[in-house]
C-alpha cells in the first residue's frame, strides 16, 4: 500500500539510496564474502560486507550451503556499521508511518517490502522486481538469539511467498519418504519433540520455521538447522547437546541456541512429503497420548502463530494453509515426561498412515501421423504409470492408416482429435490447447514410457520449488516385430 504522501519513486530511491550504502561499506570493509544456499530448489545468495554478520547468521543455513552459482535466482546483501563503518540511509518516513511488526506505511507494495524493526535494531527491504534484498544492522554482535537462530525470515517469507511456498510457524521431522510438521504455540514443545526424534534418529528438518508447498502433495522444505530448548529440559534431558549451546552468556534469559548441524550434519533434511500434522502440548504426565484431531483444531494451532509473526501474511496464507490442514490428518500430542516415548509413537504412527499419494495433474499429449504400428504399445505405456495422468489427448495428424480405427477402440480412455496434415509441432500444440493438466507430458507414437516415468519426475518437480522442465533419459532399442519400415529407434 502506497500512503498519500509517498509514490513508487520515492520508495524505489530510498531503496537505491540504501544499495548505494552496503556498496559504500563494501568499499569500506575489508572482508566480503559469498555465502550460497539452495531453499526450496531456489539458489539465494548472502553477500555480506564486513566481518560483523558471517557468524551471526551463516550457522543456522549451513546444512544448505552449495557452490557459488552465476546467477542466483535472490541476493541479499547484508553489512554492519560497526565493522565496516558505513550506517543506513536515514529514513525519510515519519515517526507516524512506523506500524505494527516493524511494517513501514507506504513502503509496502507489490514490488517492495520493507520492515524497521527499531527494538531488535534491524533493518529489512526486499525489491521483488530485481530479486535484491538488503540487511543492515548497527552491531552484529547484539542480534537478537531469534535473528541468529532463524535468519532472514521476514525476506524469506516475502520472497517465497510469490513462488508458491509458504513460511510457517512449525517444525518438522521425518525421513525421505515422508515425515510430520509440528505445529503450535511458542512453548507448545515443537522443539522438544523435534530434538528427541532426532537424537532418535529421524530427520530433522527445523523446530519452529519451516516451508510448505501445498500446490502438489503437501511437502515440506528445512529453512534452519538451529534448535532452541530450555537449558533445564537440556540439561535434564538431552545433556549431550550442552557442549553445542552456542549463547552459553545468555541462559538467564533465553533458550538455549544450538546448531545441529555441527554435532549431526548427516541427520538434517532437506525436503520431504508431509503425511500428518501433529499439534503438540505439555502435559506433566509421564505418558504421550496421541488423539485425532480436528481440521479446525489444526488450522487454530498453526494459522495464528504464523500469521502474526510475518508481516505482509494475509487472507491468501489463510486460505493456502486452510486447504494444507484438509490434505492432511492432524492429531493432538499430549506430551509425556519420558521424551523417549514420543519418537517410538510417531514413528508408529507413520507406519500406519497411507503413503502419500501423487495427485493427477498431468496431461499427456500424443502426436501422431500414420502410426498405427506402434501407437497401441506407446499408449499401454502410459496406461501401466504408477501416476495415473489427469487426461491423455491424442492429436491425430492426417493419418491415412488405420491409426483412427485403434483410437476408437480405446472409447473414453482417451480424448482423441484429428486435423489435416501439418507436422508434429502443429499437433502438439493443439494437444496444449485442449489440456486441462498443470503438468503436460509429450510422447511420440513410436516411444514407451517406462512405468515409473511419471512418478519420478513428478516427484523431482516436488522436491525443488525452482524447476520448470524435468527430462529424462532415452535408451534406444530395435523393433524387433517385422516392419515394411526396418528397425524403429524407441
Amino acid at each position: 500500500m502506497i500512503s498519500a504522501h509517498t509514490t513508487d519513486d520515492q520508495v524505489a530511491a530510498f531503496f537505491e539510496a540504501a544499495h548505494t550504502a552496503y556498496r559504500c561499506a563494501e568499499q569500506s570493509a575489508s572482508d566480503v564474502s559469498l555465502y550460497d544456499y539452495v531453499i526450496a530448489g531456489f539458489h539465494v545468495r548472502l553477500r555480506f560486507a564486513g566481518a560483523g554478520l558471517p557468524p551471526q547468521l551463516s550457522p543456522a543455513l549451513a546444512h544448505l550451503a552449495v557452490a557459488p552459482s552465476a546467477s542466483p535466482d535472490l541476493t541479499v546483501c547484508l553489512w554492519d556499521t560497526c565493522s565496516t563503518g558505513v550506517s543506513m540511509p536515514r529514513p525519510p518516513w515519519p515517526e507516524e508511518d512506523y506500524l505494527a511488526r516493524g511494517e513501514i506505511r507506504g513502503y509496502n507494495t507489490e514490488r517492495f517490502r520493507t520492515v524497521y524493526d527499531v527494538w531488535g535494531g534491524a533493518f529489512r527491504m526486499l525489491d521483488q522486481e530485481r530479486n535484491l534484498a538488503l540487511f543492515w544492522t548497527q552491531d552484529a554482535r547484539q542480534l537478537p538469539t531469534y535473528d541468529r537462530g532463524a535468519p532472514l525470515r521476514m525476506i524469506l517469507h516475502w520472497w517465497m511467498r510469490c513462488r508458491g511456498l509458504l513460511f510457517v510457524h512449525a517444525g518438522a521431522v521425518g525421513t525421505e519418504k515422508g515425515g510430520i510438521l509440528l505445529a503450535g504455540k511458542s512453548g507448545s514443545g515443537k522443539s522438544t519433540t523435534a530434538t528427541a526424534c532426532l537424537l532418535a534418529g529421524l530427520r530433522y528438518a527445523g523446530d519452529d520455521y519451516c516451508l510448505i508447498s501445498t500446490k502438489l502433495a503437501p511437502r515440506v522444505y528445512s529453512l534452519y538447522n538451529s534448535v532452541k530448548l530450555d537449558p533445564a529440559i537440556l540439561r535434564e534431558k538431552m545433556p549431550d547437546l550442552a557442549t553445542w549451546i552456542s549463547n552459553p552468556a545468555e541462559l538467564d534469559r533465553e533458550k538455549a541456541l544450538i546448531f545441529l548441524h555441527q554435532p549431526y550434519p548427516a541427520w538434517m533434511a532437506k525436503t520431504f512429503p508431509i503425511r500428518a500434522l501433529l499439534l503438540p502440548t505439555t502435559t506433566g504426565r509421564e505418558e504421550t497420548v496421541l488423539i485425532r484431531a480436528s481440521a479446525a483444531a489444526s488450522l487454530q494451532a498453526l494459522a495464528p502463530s504464523t500469521l502474526m509473526q510475518m508481516p505482509g501474511a494475509d487472507g491468501r496464507e489463510l486460505q493456502a494453509l486452510a486447504k494444507f490442514v484438509k490434505q492432511v490428518p492432524g492429531y493432538h500430542l499430549q506430551l509425556g515426561t519420558k521424551l523417549a516415548e514420543i519418537p517410538r509413537m510417531l514413528e508408529q504412527l507413520e507406519r500406519q498412515l497411507p503413503m502419500t499419494s501423487l495427485p493427477n495433474l498431468i496431461s499427456v499429449i500424443i502426436p501422431v501421423y500414420n502410426g498405427a504400428a506402434f501407437l497401441a504399445d506407446a499408449f499401454e505405456t502410459v496406461l501401466r504409470q504408477a501416476c495415473a495422468p489427469l487426461e491423455i489427448i491424442v492429436v491425430d495428424d492426417g493419418s491415412t492408416d488405420e491409426t483412427a480405427s485403434i483410437l476408437r477402440g480405446y472409447g473414453d480412455r482417451l480424448t482423441s482429435v484429428y486435423q489435416s496434415n501439418q507436422g508434429p509441432p502443429a499437433a502438439r500444440n493443439h494437444g496444449l490447447a485442449l489440456a486441462q493438466g498443470e503438468f503436460i507430458a509429450f510422447l511420440d507414437a513410436d516411444d514407451l514410457w517406462h512405468e515409473d516415468k511419471l512418478a519420478v519426475q513428478l516427484e523431482r518437480l516436488m522436491a525443488d520449488g525452482a524447476l520448470q522442465v524435468v527430462l529424462g533419459h532415452t535408451v534406444c532399442a530395435a523393433s524387433e516385430s517385422p516392419d515394411p519400415r526396418g528397425d524403429l529407434h524407441r
